[in-house]
């Protein structure tokens, strides 16, 4: 009897087990528009930085003349991502799902408009009749007389319960954004404006406040910040107003 052996040949499979656990990678693209403070649009789109935020070694590009970014090769996961170019503030768009593989990730179209160039000074506050709360002040530059209301400078007010250092970033209440009145000629660029205490909402009767104004852009861009839940408003004139304090009724 003759025995006869087989030996099994076992094919290898190699796998880079370092590759399998890295997370997908792909890019992130995405357009920017820029117009100035009043929304006219601007010839040229580049320049704006787009890095997304604590990133390390930053991950950032720039737009180019159409608008258009590219960050190359980013891993799988949530973002942040940091708009800035001067002149334009910082601008956040939160929390921007990549999923990597085979797909680039498309963030769309982002209108950002210029910074408010308006001041807001010499603001006042006094008690009014009942709840009422008179807030005066004054813009600069004054505009044109018969501006269109798509020109009329703008501002922004915000409070917040003393002792509390009242500003854009850091505030309780805030009110809508507030057309400066379209000057006959020869105008000084005075505001006042009749709030009552239902305003200030959640600041309350009783509540010792504080005041701030802002020259803003029409547009405002805006986003919500998800760490504090408040509104950032990204097209304010960085400039602030003096602040001044009133006693609710």
């Amino acid at each position: 009897m003759v025995a006869v052996m087989f030996t099994a040949c076992k094919k290898e499979y190699v796998t880079n087990e370092t590759n399998v656990l890295a997370p997908k990678e792909n890019d992130i693209v995405g357009f920017v528009t820029l117009s100035d403070e009043f929304g006219t649009r601007l010839s040229d789109n580049a320049g704006m930085k787009i890095q997304i935020e604590n990133s390390t070694p930053a991950i950032e590009a720039t737009t180019d003349a159409n608008g258009k970014f590219v960050l190359p090769k980013v891993k799988a996961g949530t973002y942040n991502l940091l708009y800035t170019k001067t002149g334009f503030g910082l601008f956040k768009r939160m929390s921007v799902t990549h999923a990597g593989g085979d797909l680039p990730t498309s963030t769309g179209n982002n209108n950002l408009w210029q910074t408010a160039q308006t001041l807001i000074t010499n603001v006042t506050a006094v008690a009014g009749i009942g709840d009422t709360v008179i807030i005066s002040g004054k813009s600069s530059p004054v505009q044109p007389a018969g501006s269109s209301t798509s020109f009329q400078r703008r501002f922004r007010m915000f409070f917040a319960k003393a002792p509390t250092a009242v500003t854009y970033l850091n505030y309780d209440a805030t009110f809508n954004q507030i057309l400066v009145p379209a000057p006959a000629s020869g105008s000084t660029g005075d505001w006042s404006i009749k709030l009552r205490t239902a305003n200030f909402s959640p600041l309350k009767a009783g509540d010792n406040i504080n005041i701030i104004a802002y020259g803003i852009s029409p547009l405002e861009n805006s986003y919500t910040d998800i760490q504090t839940n408040k509104t950032i408003y990204s097209g304010v004139n960085n400039t602030p107003s003096n602040v001044v304090n009133i006693l609710l009724k």
